[in-house]
């Protein structure tokens, strides 16, 4: 903004708040760990949390990431890991994404459902494409791709 703007009558105050009207929402996120401890809760307090937010007017999108080597639920034993919880679009995950979904009414695909084994596949994926690729830079940037298709 120049002096010659500001001699024409526009106020300085109201030129900053329409700058910052334009800038972009950073979205933010909240991490609930709770390390191996399987039925402690953190499903429950992770939906519960998404609908206080859902009901203030905040956009949701909920990821669950499991430690798994497998590519999703379906396929460990129920014994070791309980109930699955089938997306809409046919991904067998964690039954906390059905919490999600109950509590918040925000439907759940495959990209709210993160695996190691996802990630360690898409890895050798990558490694096959190029034999060239710098795996350290690879695994700091997959997980936030796979945040991004949420």
């Amino acid at each position: 903004m120049n002096k010659a703007t500001l001699k024409k009558g526009v106020n300085k105050k109201t030129v900053r708040s329409a700058v910052v009207k334009k800038q972009k929402k950073i979205p933010k996120f909240i991490f609930i760990s709770g390390g191996v401890i399987s039925g402690i809760g953190k499903g429950i307090t992770s939906a519960s949390i998404s609908a206080i937010l859902k009901s203030k007017g905040y956009t949701i999108s909920p990821v669950k990431i499991d430690m798994y080597l497998n590519q999703d639920a379906g396929t460990i034993r129920p014994q070791e890991h309980g109930e699955v919880f089938v997306t809409q679009d046919g991904v067998e995950t964690d039954q906390d994404l059905g919490h999600y979904e109950r509590f918040t009414d925000v439907p759940v695909l495959r990209a709210n459902y993160i695996t190691t084994g996802q990630i360690y596949a898409e890895v050798l994926r990558k490694e096959l494409l190029n034999t060239t690729v710098r795996t350290s830079k690879l695994f700091h940037m997959l997980p936030m791709k796979l945040f991004a298709d949420c």
